[in-house]
């Protein structure tokens, strides 16, 4: 799945990129430097998740277990979380990232879900 976030004004702008990522990414694949770079990434991210776990207060965890109802998640803890990803990132390589990209993006399509915000009836109005 890919996820774009645009202003309103310049969605066209948006999806274009999208698509023409996602058929450069299909063609010419992912380089191990730009996997390893997001990986480190993913990893700064969840130690500072895993760093933060204590001060995390009742509501924020509240918010999180009844968010991940609709989305069919687990909550896990963030060490929980950074074990995972670590066991998932170990040995992962480039050619493998593409074989995957290339599987996900084969087939009918491209499918597209696009939602906006509701203009409210007061702002069809002339003032």
């Amino acid at each position: 799945m890919v996820t774009v976030n645009a202003e309103a004004s310049r969605w066209k702008d948006a999806l274009t990129a999208a698509d023409q990522e996602q058929r450069r990414a299909i063609r010419f694949g992912v380089r191990q430097d730009e996997l390893d770079r997001e990986i480190e990434e993913v990893r700064a991210n969840i130690k500072a998740d895993a760093a933060g776990a204590a001060t995390r207060t009742p509501g924020q965890l509240a918010n999180e277990i009844a968010g991940s109802l609709s989305d069919n998640d687990v909550v896990t803890n963030p060490a929980q979380d950074a074990v995972f990803f670590e066991q998932s990132v170990k040995g992962l390589k480039a050619a493998e990232v593409s074989a995957a990209l290339k599987a996900a993006f084969t087939g009918d399509g491209p499918l597209i879900f696009m939602t906006s915000p509701r203009r409210s009836p007061a702002a069809n109005r002339p003032c």
